[in-house]
């Protein structure tokens, strides 16, 4: 087999594996380790999901809703509450127990790895082990040595580690680990061999090469090509291993601390690296509370962070993190950080957006979701491939698990109503009113997410139905051409209209294809679908004559097959098993079961909520045979429903007749039709039914649409009884093939004119009216009224908001809606016109004349309509009117210039703006007017703006001002309206002052003089041509002189290498003046008050130079007094050995000062720990002792000390304890 042979192979695996629904579990053998890793990855041919939901959406209170669910066209969503942190390992104490779950325990898990199987590896820092979890949370020992800790290679059962942190895992099985306190990186095979991959045990530096060195490394990651990179955070470097050992620096500058980015970066304490897919680098540099970013080449950036501690979520630089120790990235680039000091674990997305995931900053353990969930000191983390994210809780010794699948939703929905996070679904009954409100809702899933809004409001509940509009307009209109109309709106004192175009068809799942394929909306196909019905949960189930089966479609618009094999036949039992043989209409009970009139089997069938089909009534014989539902036969039965009571009725078609079954099971022929004879032809005879909530049952019967009233016999109410199309009255309208029918609540019927290829409508007085539809031969556009086409419409179904009408497109295999709220015109309007179906509003500009007309607009809402007759006409215009310039209060009556077929007379729509006086436009104030021109025939308009009178203003800056006697002064001004040529005049303390010029300088301002300046403006038309400034007042400071005194601890001669501390005592207005110490001249010590020395020499000279900042200083620098010091002869000093000293850094004793050495020429010291090993060596013992070793801190304990004074006597020997 050759390599193409292979990757095909496993392809067809992975495609065999999806069809069958069975997760990647099997061990398959692939040579190449990237599909190995795919094979493995049960997301790795996962797509994002793509979600929407229907909106806006309007609830009442206390009225349950039908449940809202998201329609996703991408990507599964798995049943997770995103952002659900629980305990996934660990008994929240210091341990190493090895058990599931919650009953092992970890001492400090600084490092986090998984591999492709879900299995988390982790650095237990404390325990000096390796540890490894399964997904079941089963933990387990991978290398260490229980109790001991070293550098020891080998077998995973005798190797050692110190105190281990970061770990990684390759995409072989390899484990790495960062060994901090032995500076070695080493590695773990799938065997559970302990190598070391690169440094020297115990030997801190920062050599390249073979033999490299490392200083503290705590962070590791592995490249695609096995390479294995560093955060040795000692040397404040990332390095590079090549599989050979090799070692390489990528990035950083070794021992100097930074945040530059570049070819020449500086980092602080690099503590963690990932890798994303497409193999960017990231660091969390903890020490400078940044993410960094490394190219594979050395260049850094700062990805993320500010830089200051701190919890800011936003984009890059605007976040802030506080000691970020972990980071790991997911399948498809998104960055988790374990942020330390802040207790929380951030995200970052691939643009650099920066949110928190789950905490709140307390520390704490708590489970829970997102912010209510608690941490303690965060200091590593892992992603997988599952959509999982592990968190190393450092402080309370567990591990952590959070869910980054499933929903999230922006803000609490109203009271009562709930959001699933599992699947997106809102349900519920709102209890208070709520304004319209958006809701940001995202998906996420493992290849990444999804977010949409949808608008919810609440509504106070006034009843079932709203009430109906009542709309009016004014009328009549006359409009001229190429004349711009005021845009006509609608008044509207009854119920709200919902902005939708009355009739507008809309496809709304079905691709025209015959076919039985399951998808949403329009990918799914269909054959033959006939019958449709809604349930509570706002499901369209379909019964479908030529697939033999019932699909349904959710709310989403995903299409499944609910019940039927597709092969005709009449088996019971589970949907996925039953058959059917031309299932027509269907119906549905109070406890949502569905019913199925099976026409060519002559039964009825019934199906569970679950699935479940049974015949509900019927033997599978034709007949008429009545009595108990088990034993009744049927002839063809086509039209099913349930009347308010519960009582089933079929249009039993084969015997003409309409039989009833009550709640008892017990069958009876409720009427008779066609004098009990079958139908001659197809489109003749009964067809589907409806009810209404009065018990009235409604029905076609061969191109007439008839009633049965409870306990009355059968009455047509609309049609003829022969073949045709006309709109009209009761029998004056005609149909050909009413089949399909349904009632709304407020008594419109609504019907499938099956042959005409129209959807009809029939109001409460019996009108008949064509809703849509073009008739002709059929076709299957979308489109608004007769614009849109059908072909052989079947079933109707109003839905569960009553705003739409859906049906089954038969002939296309289409399932279609037809909008059934809005506004509608009934004729179109003179050319360039405009109606607005969603508002009712007419606008535009006519450009041909039209005489008076009456057009009809209707407005639907759900609870009724409202009709109202406005007349328009169009006339040509003769009147020249040209545009009104602008104009302003101040300027004088004016024509406007019109011209026409005879004298021109003016009005003014807004007399507070303008009147017309003796033929000519008076301006009364600001504001817009319509100014009509009449020639007494026809009319031009145009506006008039008119602008108010300016009012000139002057401010100088700055506002305050204070300043050193003598210094010069500016002041500056900013005008509004000053005109082309404004003038200043200048004011000090009411008397004038400087040039007339926008700006003002003065060297001899006193303390407490107030600056003003006047401003005459030149401007048009203004309120008052001047003003005055803002007064500013002058505060002068006097000048300050600064001094510095220093004492000395010395009282007298002391011994060479005493400890001297001096102290400056400042006068300065500087609060953080600077401080520079010189003994003899030459600087010394740091920028600090005190200084500390014990090598001065006999004679030597100690001052301090003080440099202040600040306003009106006369001597920024300035000398201390000096002070000599004088040396002890040598034998007068005594060697004084401290026995204990404590290096932590608080200032106090954190050095092992022993006095007089100086006095000892070539003098030296050696240290030894309590194994005989030197840990530390001196000549003359220039500097104190800190307690490490090559820059490392030594552990607390005793410590032995030889010191050999060179005086010929015997060495001077003893014990040094270090307390931490």
């Amino acid at each position: 087999m050759n390599s193409n042979k292979r990757v095909l192979s496993v392809f067809l695996f992975v495609l065999f594996y999806f069809k069958a629904g069975t997760a990647f579990s099997q061990t398959l053998y692939i040579p190449h380790p990237e599909i190995r890793y795919a094979v493995n990855n049960p997301n790795f041919f996962l797509t994002a999901p793509n979600i929407s939901y229907q909106t806006p959406q309007a609830y009442k209170v206390n009225a349950a809703i039908i449940p809202l669910v998201p329609k996703n066209t991408g990507g599964a969503v798995p049943p997770n509450h995103y952002g659900q942190v629980i305990t996934f390992a660990g008994t929240g104490k210091a341990g190493l127990v090895n058990n599931t779950g919650t009953n092992a325990s970890f001492s400090a898990p600084l490092g986090l790895g998984a591999d492709v199987n879900g299995n988390i590896y982790v650095g237990d820092y404390n325990n000096n082990l390796i540890r490894k979890i399964t997904t079941a949370a089963v933990v387990t020992t991978l290398a260490g040595l229980p109790g001991k800790y070293g550098a020891k290679d080998g077998p995973s059962t005798i190797a050692t580690f110190e105190l281990p942190q970061g770990v990684a895992v390759d995409k072989n099985g390899n484990v790495y680990v960062a060994d901090s306190f032995n500076d070695l990186i080493r590695k773990i095979t799938p065997g559970g061999t302990v190598s070391t991959l690169a440094g020297q045990a115990n030997v801190a530096g920062f050599a390249n090469g073979i033999n490299a060195t490392f200083n503290s490394p705590t962070g590791v990651a592995v490249d695609n090509a096995g390479n294995v990179y560093v955060a040795d955070q000692g040397n404040n470097l990332i390095r590079k291993i090549t599989p050979n050992g090799n070692v390489s620096t990528l990035a950083g500058t070794a021992g100097v601390t930074g945040a530059n980015d570049g070819a020449n970066a500086t980092f602080n304490a690099p503590t963690a690296l990932t890798f994303d897919n497409s193999q960017n680098l990231f660091v969390a540099d903890a020490g400078n509370n940044l993410i960094r970013a490394v190219t594979l080449s050395g260049n850094v950036s700062t990805f993320a962070g500010s830089g200051m501690p701190g919890a800011n979520d936003g984009q890059g630089a605007a976040a802030s993190f506080n000691h970020p120790t972990g980071i790991s990235t997911d399948f498809y680039g998104t960055l988790y950080v374990a942020d330390e000091k802040n207790n929380v674990v951030r995200q970052i997305s691939p643009q650099g957006f920066v949110s928190t995931l789950a905490g709140n900053g307390q520390s704490g353990a708590i489970d829970g979701i997102a912010q209510n969930a608690t941490f303690s000191y965060p200091g590593s983390i892992v992603a997988d491939n599952m959509g999982n994210v592990y968190v190393g809780d450092v402080s309370t010794f567990i591990i952590r698990k959070i869910a980054v699948t499933g929903y999230k939703i922006d803000k609490a929905l109203p009271a009562g109503l709930t959001f699933d996070a599992t699947t997106g679904i809102i349900s519920g009954t709102p209890t208070v009113q709520s304004p319209s409100t958006n809701y940001t809702i995202t998906a996420f899933n493992a290849a990444g997410n999804s977010s949409t809004v949808v608008n919810i409001t609440v509504n106070g509940n006034n009843g079932a139905l709203p009430a109906p509009p009542n709309i009016t307009y004014q009328t009549p209109q006359t409009y001229y051409v190429n004349n711009a109309i005021s845009p006509l709106s609608p008044t509207n004192s009854g119920g709200a209209v919902p902005a939708n175009v009355y009739g507008q068809v809309t496809t709304v799942a079905g691709s025209s294809a015959l076919g039985n394929h399951n998808a949403v909306g329009t990918k799914a196909t269909f054959g033959g679908p006939a019958g449709l019905v809604f349930d509570r949960a706002g499901n369209l189930f379909i019964s479908e004559t030529i697939n033999n089966d019932i699909r349904k479609m959710d709310p989403s618009g995903l299409v499944s097959t609910f019940a039927g094999t597709g092969t005709p036949g009449e088996i019971n039992g589970p949907g996925n098993t039953a058959t059917f043989h031309d299932p027509f209409q269907l119906a549905i009970d109070g406890g949502q079961n569905l019913y199925v009139s099976d026409f060519t089997n002559n039964i009825i069938r019934q199906i569970t909520p679950t699935a479940v089909v049974s015949t509900f009534a019927g033997t599978g014989s034709q007949g008429t045979n009545n009595g108990p539902k088990a034993t009744a036969t049927f002839y063809n039965p086509e039209g099913l429903v349930f009347d308010p009571s519960g009582n089933m009725y079929i249009a039993d078609r084969g015997n003409s007749t309409i039989r009833k079954i009550d709640a008892s099971g017990q069958v009876s022929t409720f009427a008779v039709l066609n004098g009990g004879a079958p139908p001659v032809t197809f489109d003749a005879g009964l067809a589907f039914m409806a009810a209404d909530a009065n018990g009235n049952l409604y029905f076609g019967n061969t191109d007439q649409v008839e009633l049965n009233m409870p306990a009355s016999f059968p009455k047509v109410i609309a049609g003829s009884g022969r073949p045709g199309f006309a709109d009209g009255s009761g029998t004056s309208a005609l149909f050909f093939g009413p089949n399909g029918i349904t009632a709304d609540p407020i008594g419109n019927i609504y019907i499938s004119d099956s042959y005409n290829n129209r959807i009809r409508k029939v109001d409460a007085t019996g009108l008949v009216k064509t809703l849509a539809g073009e008739g002709g031969y059929g076709g299957n556009n979308d489109g608004v009224g007769s614009s849109a086409t059908f072909f052989h419409p079947l079933g109707l179904a109003v839905d569960p908001t009553r705003n739409f009408l859906f049906v089954a497109d038969k002939g296309n295999n289409l399932i279609r809606k037809v909008t059934i709220t809005g506004y509608g015109i009934d004729k179109s309007l003179p050319t360039g016109l405009v109606f607005d179906a969603t508002t009712g509003l007419i606008s535009g500009t006519p450009t041909f004349s039209s005489p008076p007309e009456n057009y009809t607009i209707t407005a639907y809402n759900t609870g009724g309509s409202s009709s109202f007759v406005i007349n328009i006409q169009i006339l040509e215009i003769s009147v020249v009117f040209n545009p009104i310039p602008a104009k302003t209060v101040c300027d004088a009556d004016f024509d406007p210039g019109a011209t026409g077929g005879g004298p021109i007379t003016y009005t003014s729509s807004n007399q507070a703006v303008a009147t017309i006086v003796a033929g000519k436009v008076h301006i009364n104030g600001p504001g817009v007017a319509d100014i009509v021109a009449s020639d007494g025939t026809s009319q031009a308009r145009q506006t008039l703006t008119v602008t108010d009178a300016v009012v000139p203003a002057i401010t100088i800056s700055p506002s305050s001002a204070d300043d050193c006697q003598g210094n010069a002064v500016t002041f500056t001004t900013t005008v509004t309206n000053g005109g082309t040529n404004p003038q200043y005049q200048w004011q000090v303390n009411g008397q004038n002052a400087g040039a007339g010029t926008p700006q003002f300088t003065s060297y001899s301002l006193n303390n407490g003089d107030i600056i003003t300046c006047k401003l005459t403006s030149d401007a048009v038309c203004v309120t008052s041509a001047t003003a005055v400034s803002n007064p500013v007042s002058f505060v002068m400071d006097p000048p300050i002189a600064t001094s510095v005194k220093i004492t000395s601890s010395a009282n007298g001669p002391v011994c060479a290498g005493t400890a001297i501390t001096f102290n400056a005592i400042a006068f300065s207005p500087d609060v953080h003046p600077s401080y520079q110490w010189q003994v003899n001249g030459l600087n010394v010590g740091t920028d600090q008050p005190a200084f500390t020395t014990t090598s001065l020499a006999d004679g030597s000279v100690v001052t301090c130079i003080l440099l202040s900042t600040g306003k009106c200083i006369i001597n920024p620098s300035v000398t201390s007094n000096a002070i000599a010091i004088a040396l002890s002869p040598p034998g007068q000093c005594i060697v004084t050995i401290p026995n204990a000293f404590t290096p932590n850094g608080d200032g106090i004793n954190d050095v092992w000062n022993v006095s007089a050495l100086q006095s000892y020429p070539g003098c030296t010291i050696s240290i030894y720990n309590r194994y005989g090993a030197l840990v530390y060596n001196s000549v003359n013992y220039p500097k104190a002792w800190d307690g490490t070793v090559n820059g490392k801190k030594l552990s607390a304990g005793t410590y032995y000390y030889v010191i050999d004074l060179k005086n010929g006597k015997k060495p001077i020997a003893g014990s040094v304890a270090i307390l931490r």
